[in-house]
């Protein structure tokens, strides 16, 4: 509490940060949450916030696969790059930034271009979830489920066209949201004509 008891409220910094951020790219580990929350704060001021975003977890699985955590307390100590400042803002931010350089460093395969083109889709996805898996899914009708990590279903849904459906989920004023969007894992679907 003591840290924000003097913090200007949002809407005093709110221009200043669309300035700020105009016309560059939103970077964040686990994009959809941290875009999430200043899109909604600029959304209560009737001020349209969009952005281009990119997410490191989603960049590091697939320019540095193999690892066996992608959240940022484990990725950095496997890569040497030092946060002070765990769960605070500043530390996660130049933890996050430090991550980015690594992973522009080693991008052979044009990954943050790809993440880039808003056809992608990419940056709206859940940052678990490999994009092949929303690329692959059926635009038929069915029943699907998103399933965590440790293969337990935590949401299930029917559509007459499942891609569709989970695409509108996953927008950015989609109703999967935050932590349970996060845990999204995979995606399995029973067709049901």
């Amino acid at each position: 509490q003591d840290m924000v008891d003097n913090a200007p409220l949002f809407e005093d910094i709110a221009d200043d940060l669309f300035e700020a951020t105009k016309d560059r790219i939103f970077v964040a580990h686990s994009v959809a949450f941290d875009y999430g929350i200043i899109k909604n704060h600029f959304q209560k001021l009737n001020i349209a916030y969009n952005r281009n975003r990119v997410c490191t977890v989603r960049l590091s699985r697939s320019i540095i696969p193999g690892h066996q955590s992608y959240s940022l307390g484990k990725i950095c100590p496997v890569l040497g790059i030092n946060n002070h400042a765990r769960h605070r803002a500043l530390g996660d931010a130049e933890a996050t930034a430090e991550l980015l350089q690594i992973l522009i460093k080693n991008d052979r395969e044009d990954h943050i271009k790809k993440a880039l083109n808003k056809q992608s889709r990419e940056a709206m996805m859940p940052p678990a979830l490999a994009k092949s898996v929303f690329d692959e899914l059926p635009t038929a009708a069915g029943v699907y489920r998103f399933i965590d990590q440790k293969g337990t279903v935590i949401y299930v849904g029917k559509a007459i066209n499942i891609k569709s459906r989970i695409a509108g989920h996953f927008a950015d004023n989609g109703t999967i949201k935050g932590a349970l969007k996060n845990e999204i894992a995979s995606i399995n679907y029973t067709l049901t004509g």
